[in-house]
């Protein structure tokens, strides 16, 4: 696989991700496809977390889908012949809350046959789980005040 291959495909997965389209986006995975991150992206608790197969992504990927917009778009990538690095900007805003979470993250993506064959991704772990707690405790103060946890 050569650099330009490596990076339509990195440049795919993320559009297909900020275009919601699931589907497109594992079909660049391997169906073994090992996904590493090292703070739990949907939830307030920054322990690493590790999924294996189209399946156990799709399940970990389509909840966030349900309740939050979310963008990706690569800054940087550097491809050595096997494995790339890149730098990607990333936007999330949370349905009902109306709360954003927009930075950067890094991920390293492994290539085998043509597919994605590991994917590790590295986040701001303590600030993810600072945006899910805020998001619960302002679902919790609506529901609370007997709203409709809308902003």
């Amino acid at each position: 696989m050569d650099r330009l291959q490596a990076e339509t495909i990195v440049n795919a997965c993320h559009l297909a991700w900020s275009s919601r389209d699931i589907d497109r986006m594992l079909s660049f995975y391997s169906p073994t496809i090992i996904y590493t991150c090292n703070g739990e992206p949907k939830g307030p608790d920054a322990k690493p977390v590790r999924y294996i197969g189209r399946a156990a992504m799709r399940g970990f990927l389509e909840p966030l889908l349900d309740i939050a917009e979310s963008v990706s778009v690569v800054e940087a990538f550097q491809f050595d012949g096997v494995k790339a690095r890149v730098n990607v900007a990333t936007y999330l805003r949370h349905y009902r809350t109306g709360i954003v979470l927009s930075g950067q993250f890094r991920q390293v993506v492994h290539f085998e046959n043509g597919l994605v064959s590991q994917l590790e991704e590295f986040h701001d772990a303590a600030k993810l789980a600072t945006f899910w707690k805020l998001v619960s405790q302002t679902e919790a103060m609506h529901s609370q005040a007997g709203g409709t946890g809308e902003p």
